[in-house]
């Protein structure tokens, strides 16, 4: 009778392992499948930062196939992004929780030189002690959107300054306005007031002299100020046009 329960624990144990098994295997074709279609960039890194699996996509991204990455570490394929990177995956491996939606901005092997920019998500993977055996990363391209912002921000601004610029010269228009006036009718005034006291008084020869010195000069101030007036507009329409 002993025999017989020995079997069933062990007829058991075996049925057990074989649907572990079955289950591994299902969830590493689940895998496999999303990192052959998905359409972010996929990793996984080891405690050493090495690429241990990737997809075509983050290959695609970083312009080196899947087999150049795969053993060698961020580091040594992505040297101009390692210092960014590398205390990410630091933070992670020592807290064991996830950093998400980093934006990360620098140039890959794939366009040499150019600026791209990037959204990346980092998951702790943790083995049975809860200690992180690796990292999950997701890549998502958004330089064709960074550069569209970029694009609307310098539009914005340009209008912003323009706008400056209007209001700018509308003060200056009005200020401009106000000297002119102020400079017109001064010697507008003392002609007028010259005039106005030789009609309706009589003054010694040495006084109307003086009248008509303070006219003269008056008269010759504004019609300096006409021709300064007009050479100023002309220049303002000239470019105008």
């Amino acid at each position: 009778m002993g025999k017989l329960i020995e079997f069933q624990a062990v007829g058991r144990d075996i049925t057990e392992r074989k649907q572990t098994e079955t289950i591994v295997q299902q969830q590493l074709a689940q895998i496999e499948a999303i990192y052959a279609t998905a359409p972010v960039g996929l990793c996984f890194l080891d405690r050493e930062r090495r690429y241990i699996q990737m997809n075509e996509r983050l290959a695609e991204i970083n312009g080196l196939p899947v087999s150049e990455h795969l053993g060698r570490t961020v580091r040594e394929i992505l040297p101009e992004l390692a210092d960014i990177q590398e205390p990410i995956f630091e933070q992670v491996f020592q807290t064991g929780q996830p950093i998400l939606d980093v934006e990360v901005q620098g140039t890959t092997p794939a366009q040499p030189g150019v600026e791209r920019y990037w959204l990346a998500n980092y998951y702790p993977l943790t083995g049975v002690n809860e200690q992180p055996l690796g990292i999950n990363i997701t890549v998502l391209e958004i330089t064709d959107r960074k550069q569209a912002e970029q694009e609307r921000d310098r539009i914005l601004a340009e209008a912003q300054s323009a706008r400056e610029a209007a209001e700018q010269a509308n003060r200056d228009k009005d200020e401009f306005v106000a000297v002119v006036a102020h400079e017109l009718r001064s010697p507008i005034n003392s002609v007028a007031g010259w005039m106005q006291l030789l009609r309706t008084r009589q003054f010694d020869q040495a006084t109307i002299n003086r009248a008509y010195d303070a006219i003269e000069r008056g008269t010759q101030t504004q019609v300096q100020l006409i021709e300064d007036l007009l050479d100023y507009l002309v220049s303002l329409v000239a470019r105008c046009d």
